[in-house]
């Protein structure tokens, strides 16, 4: 009698991956920066002031989903003047205030009236993006904040995973940039990048049991291919 063990992996099927449609990962990029450039303008109508910052995206696009999740792009919005911008607003004031200008750009001026904008710890995710060339294709815009605070630059988000803090913050955001550039550079440290961000987004489905946050992700594998190639330099 021969017995035939057939082995399963479930997990597969929740493994983030690359997207290989470029025409679809650009054509949606462009629509997701225009958003956040229009938006940058009707802020500064209201004396908020701000930068963009990409992260892990200038060498390529790192765009990847999974069967049950859809894909999406992440922006810092860099508050350049925030002691203005806070004059006469609170934290929470500003924040609303930046919401209204987000889904005032969204239904007026690119007609996204399925979007739906949800607050965050650290911004806000919007989701129901469509672009007109993909119509069956919805895709999420994710807005991390960051604000002076007179010592340096932080995400306003922290997850732990038990007693192990596995998300982490940046005290700089230039450092967060500059470490990028450097494992960018270097094709080694790039592809071990890469690995660990798709590691990344599918532990923090399976841990958090919601849609992971794109930019811990990448402040994570950062840290993970830095100190790999660069901590005992």
């Amino acid at each position: 009698m021969i017995i035939i063990f057939i082995v399963i992996d479930l997990r597969s099927k929740n493994m983030f991956k690359y997207l290989s449609d470029k025409k679809l990962i650009d054509g949606c990029f462009i629509l997701a920066n225009d958003i956040i450039k229009h938006l940058q303008t009707d802020l500064a109508r209201q004396s908020i002031d701000t930068q963009i910052y990409l992260v892990a995206e200038t060498k390529e696009k790192l765009t990847c989903n999974n069967d049950g999740v859809n894909f999406d792009f992440d922006f810092v919005l860099k508050l350049l003047k925030p002691a203005i911008a806070l004059k006469n607003r609170t934290n929470d004031q500003l924040k609303n205030d930046i919401k209204k200008s987000l889904e005032h750009v969204l239904k007026d001026q690119f007609q996204q009236n399925e979007a739906v904008v949800e607050p965050t710890t650290s911004g806000f995710s919007v989701a129901n993006i469509v672009h007109k060339d993909f119509p069956k294709q919805k895709f999420y815009l994710d807005i991390v904040i960051y604000k002076f605070d007179g010592k340096g630059f932080f995400i306003l988000k922290e997850h732990k995973n038990g007693v192990n803090q596995v998300w982490t913050k940046t005290k700089s955001l230039k450092e967060l940039i500059d470490r990028m550039n450097l494992v960018e550079s270097d094709p080694v440290a790039w592809s071990k990048f890469k690995e660990r961000y798709l590691y990344w987004k599918t532990k923090y489905l399976e841990v958090n049991k919601t849609r992971p946050s794109s930019f811990s992700c990448k402040v994570q594998a950062l840290n993970d291919a830095f100190n790999k190639f660069w901590q005992n330099q």
